[in-house]
Parts: structure tokens; sequence; C-alpha cells
């Protein structure tokens, strides 16, 4: 026997399926997320470098230090080249 969505069960239904669809889609593009942290210091005084420019070498992704020279990068999974 054949369930012919009509009436109010429709739009119960149909939203059901919307939620159903953004909470999978949702989750799937968080669980390719990574994040590259790190602190750049200075070679011969091991000093913060502050406001240095970090940039994923071949593109147009970057982020800058911090006052104690740390950064985070949020990327996607990979396999990444910074270039300071």
């Amino acid at each position: 026997m054949k369930r012919i969505l009509t009436g109010k069960s429709f739009p119960y239904s149909f939203r059901f399926c919307i939620f159903s669809l953004l909470l999978i889609f949702g989750t799937m593009s968080l669980l390719g997320q990574g994040t590259i942290k790190g602190t750049i210091t200075d070679k011969s005084d091991q000093r913060p470098l502050i406001y240095a420019n970090m940039i994923v070498k071949g593109t147009n992704i970057g982020t800058v230090t911090n006052d104690n020279g740390e950064y985070t990068l949020p990327l996607k999974a990979g396999t990444y080249t910074l270039q300071l």
C-alpha cells in the first residue's frame, strides 16, 4: 500500500527532509577541516616575529602572526607549504 503525502503531513515531511539534508551536508563539510598553528621566532635571538605574513605557497591564502608570533590558519585537510 502506497502512502501519498497530502494535506498537513506534506509540509512536515518536507521540512524534515530539508532539515536532514542540511544536517548531513553541514557535518560533511566540517569533517574535512583542519588547522595549522604555530609560532614564528627570530633565528638569532628566539624572539617572536610579530605581524609577519604567513602564506600558503602558490595561493592567496594566508594570515598574520599576533603579538606573540603565533598564527592559526584554517585549511582543508592536505599537504601545504607555508611561506614567510
